[in-house]
């Protein structure tokens, strides 16, 4: 064999060993791809656990759901650019607002039985379904009804 074909083979050879090199750099890229896509998900997954965790904690040392549902009713006030707002629970067939924010104890005392007087609350529970009302001066659900004069009253409409 001459230099000519040692030199032909030689370059054969790298050529597949540049190849093999090539094939192990793309699964390289691919398994860093995956351990990137894995960290991602495990990073998501402790930040998605580490706010359960918290929200045990402070369950447990307010000692219930109170203060946390306070926190979400002040939230979705401030969110909504509201004045004021209830948040209510589905209990057996009542409602019960469990937090609250910017209603006077009169309000509140009034509608603690939703369901009992004219509401939109009440309606859906009745209905079980989502209710809307756009005008509650207009709307037959509370015209001519106590609740219309406490919603004046309190200055909730």
């Amino acid at each position: 064999m001459d230099i000519v074909e040692q030199l032909e083979k030689k370059q054969q050879e790298l050529q597949v060993a540049n190849e093999k090199l090539k094939a192990a750099e793309q699964e390289l890229r691919a398994r860093t791809q995956e351990l990137t896509s894995s960290e991602k998900r495990f990073k998501y997954n402790l930040e998605a656990l580490t706010r359960i965790q918290e929200l045990s904690r402070r369950l447990l040392e307010s000692g219930g759901l109170n203060p946390p549902l306070q926190d979400i009713m002040d939230a979705a006030v401030e969110l909504m650019a509201a004045e004021r707002g209830t948040l209510q629970l589905f209990e057996g067939s009542s409602i019960r607002i469990v937090a609250h924010n910017g209603h006077r104890k009169e309000f509140l005392d009034f509608f603690e039985a939703a369901e009992n007087v004219a509401s939109v609350c009440g309606e859906a529970t009745h209905r079980g379904e989502r209710v809307i009302v756009h005008d509650v001066e207009a709307s037959p659900l509370f015209i001519g009804t106590p609740s219309l004069l406490i919603l004046r009253r309190y200055n909730s409409l």
